[in-house]
């Protein structure tokens, strides 16, 4: 007998509709504060942050439900487009620099180094 291929409801094989794709912006900016908080500011893996945020869908709307974590990969739209979605908040997430550390243009090295008004680069 052969084995059924298990694959994701049809709106996650498709992408996103306007209601799902803005309940997602809406829940992921919260929902990975808090995850931050409960891993004591180290982020797991995107899997991770994925399984775990379809799962809090879940709780919000009824289409997310039991949705097994082994048919998330990222060969699908609706998938794709989440995962996306939380790849790019969690990159903002971790480049944000600390508050206490300002950048002042004077500490930046200029591009090209000039002697004498001329560029070292331009004299052999």
């Amino acid at each position: 007998m052969p084995k059924r291929k298990k694959t994701p409801p049809r709106f996650l094989q498709e992408k996103l509709g306007d209601a799902k794709a803005r309940l997602v912006r809406q829940e992921l900016a919260p929902f990975l504060t808090g995850i931050k908080q409960d891993y004591k500011d180290q982020l797991p893996s995107l899997t991770e942050i994925l399984r775990a945020f379809i799962s809090h869908l879940g709780h919000k709307d009824k289409s997310f439900r039991g949705i097994s974590s082994e048919v998330l990969t990222t060969k699908y739209q609706g998938v794709n487009q989440i995962y996306d979605a939380i790849r790019k908040r969690v990159r903002l997430i971790d480049e944000k620099p600390p508050a206490n550390q300002i950048i002042s243009p004077e500490s930046t090295p200029p591009k090209t180094a000039l002697v004498k008004g001329r560029r070292q680069d331009s004299q052999a």
